[in-house]
């Protein structure tokens, strides 16, 4: 299932990506990778969030973050 959405995300033309890996998000993060996404990997969720309104708020496309479940989810909140 995860890989599925994360393909279907990636059909959509989603040329950027940013997130912290972890065992609850690689398979769709992966399968953003394999659709053509570039990812950027960032040291926090809370950092990684930022990067992507960043992104959003300069290119004008849509700032997608990738995060593990539990506390990556809570860290993503700060940002």
């Amino acid at each position: 299932m995860a890989d599925v959405i994360g393909a279907t995300i990636a059909a959509t033309g989603l040329t950027d990506a940013f997130g912290v890996l972890g065992s609850g998000n690689l398979i769709v993060t992966n399968a953003l990778c394999a659709g053509g996404a570039r990812f950027h990997h960032a040291r926090h969720e809370g950092g990684a969030i930022c990067m992507a309104d960043g992104y959003a708020r300069v290119s004008g496309r849509v700032g997608v973050c990738s995060v593990h479940q539990g506390p990556g989810l809570t860290n993503l909140m700060t940002g």
